[in-house]
């Protein structure tokens, strides 16, 4: 599914995957293709989802690659579940409106990564009346944002 501002991890398009299907065919006819499309993918990480990181050891700054998809909403494919995480009646105190569009950013940011919601994206992966059958208050634990993805560095760096 195709959602506006939203992508998925650059796989498809990979540098990597084009690599092994020419040296493995030999065919390079699929370059004049290949290489606008992967250049437009990678243009797009590095104008939307690339921050400035300073080493705090060796002070040299360095451009990382993250997810962060900017949505203050619900997510079409999932509203009642991100409406739930972000008005549910198990809230001791009802979140503000900003705290609602954070949290929308983050369940956003969380399904750009193509992966599933896990303690990797948590900054609490055990909250209170978390379990197997309602991770809600897990999502509201959400910190996708701040997250440096080695793999995901590692596949736009190659």
């Amino acid at each position: 599914m195709f959602v506006h501002l939203r992508t998925l991890i650059p796989t498809t398009n990979s540098v990597q995957m084009v690599a092994t299907y020419v040296n493995k065919t030999g065919d390079t006819t699929i370059l004049e293709r290949a290489i606008p499309i992967m250049e437009a993918e990678l243009s797009w990480w590095e104008t939307n989802r690339t921050i400035s990181i300073t080493s705090p050891y060796s002070y040299k700054k360095f451009t990382m690659t993250r997810y962060a998809v900017d949505n203050s909403a619900p997510r079409p494919e999932s509203y009642r579940e991100d409406y739930e995480a972000g008005n549910g009646a198990d809230l001791a105190t009802p979140y503000t409106d900003q705290q609602k569009a954070d949290l929308y950013a983050e369940l956003a940011s969380g399904a750009e990564t193509g992966w599933d919601y896990s303690s990797r994206w948590e900054t609490n992966p055990f909250p209170v009346g978390g379990n197997l059958t309602n991770n809600i208050p897990g999502l509201r634990t959400l910190n996708v944002r701040s997250t440096i993805p080695v793999d995901l560095n590692a596949i736009l760096c190659k």
